[in-house]
């Protein structure tokens, strides 16, 4: 073949190879999908994955299995997925703390090198609560009458939380530092105890997480101060936000997304992201994410990554900030 024919059949390749999408995108999955959870069964983030695996099932016609795998915050899942297949059948739902916890370790996630964002999946909304049977907070009706508690109490006042580095230990501690105030941290193992102790007395103060709020707030037992998301939620039409309170800018939501093994093809990566719009817009799967306390928000992949890269700037610095450490 004489040189320049063989130079004009290779480009031709070439550009019919860039044209035409790559097969594994249209042949995905070939086999059972492994959707990892950094939590234990039972949890909100396993909640929602069983039900998205239920219905991508539904759709692309493979079995999707659930694999918790969990501990560290859901990091010890996360460095696991880093040296995965990249093929599309391992993913691995990722949550706010599991971000956060990395920095730590002095280390942050890279949303561009780490990981491959394929969706944000959810959204979910905390609320300000305290018991109103503990005798310091009876009066208390608002963020601003709260603060002024916290200022008037020899040594602050005590706040419970899920854990250190959660996003409502982090959030107290922005609210802190936002009011120019300080209060002592109480750290439980998980929202329960948490929860528990704070519907016991033991602790009046805590920044909850809406599923394990709401049923109490309804039956009076907790009184909400505040959301922190951008506006007021459906659930709480009378409860203000941070901002209407005085702390613009003040938003703190928790998010959950699927991200993919680095190095996944960005073809089979939007192929992927494709389906997770697909199955969010279903109404089965929108309504039964309501049920389990969160609330329907796609993003796609770059949007994703853009965003989270965002959130784990933003919360390293409040980590930074506060001076915050693993004890």
């Amino acid at each position: 073949m004489p040189v320049l024919t063989r130079r004009l059949a290779l480009g031709l390749l070439a550009a019919a190879a860039l044209a035409a999408p790559p097969a594994f995108s249209q042949t995905w999955p070939t086999r059972p999908i492994t959707l990892v959870v950094g939590f234990p069964a039972g949890g909100t983030t396993d909640v929602v994955a069983r039900i998205i695996g239920a219905e991508l099932s539904r759709r692309v016609g493979q079995p999707v299995v659930i694999e918790n795998k969990a501990g560290a915050t859901g990091t010890i899942a996360f460095t696991g997925l880093q040296s995965a297949p990249t093929d599309g059948h391992t993913l691995m739902m990722l949550v706010i703390p599991t971000v956060n916890f990395f920095h730590f370790s002095g280390k942050k996630v890279d949303f561009q090198r780490d990981v491959e964002p394929v969706a944000e999946i959810y959204d979910q909304y905390n609320v300000l609560v305290v018991n109103p049977a503990v005798p310091a907070f009876a009066d208390v009706q608002n963020l601003q009458q709260l603060v002024g508690v916290a200022r008037a109490a020899a040594g602050g006042i005590n706040y419970a939380s899920s854990g250190i580095g959660s996003l409502g230990h982090l959030t107290m501690e922005r609210i802190a530092a936002a009011a120019g105030l300080s209060w002592q941290h109480v750290a439980y193992k998980g929202a329960a105890p948490a929860m528990s102790d704070l519907l016991g007395g033991q602790v009046g103060v805590m920044y909850a997480d809406s599923q394990s709020a709401l049923p109490h707030i309804r039956a009076g037992k907790l009184r909400a101060l505040a959301v922190s998301s951008a506006g007021r939620q459906p659930d709480l039409p009378a409860v203000p936000t941070m901002a209407e309170q005085g702390l613009s800018g003040l938003v703190a939501v928790p998010w959950g997304g699927m991200v993919a093994p680095p190095g996944t093809p960005k073809a089979l990566v939007e192929r992927i992201s494709a389906e997770m719009k697909a199955v969010l817009e279903t109404p089965d799967v929108a309504g039964k994410l309501r049920q389990a306390g969160v609330l329907p928000a796609y993003k796609a992949a770059a949007d994703f990554g853009a965003f989270a890269n965002a959130e784990s700037e933003a919360w390293g610095k409040v980590i930074a900030e506060r001076g915050i450490k693993l004890q």
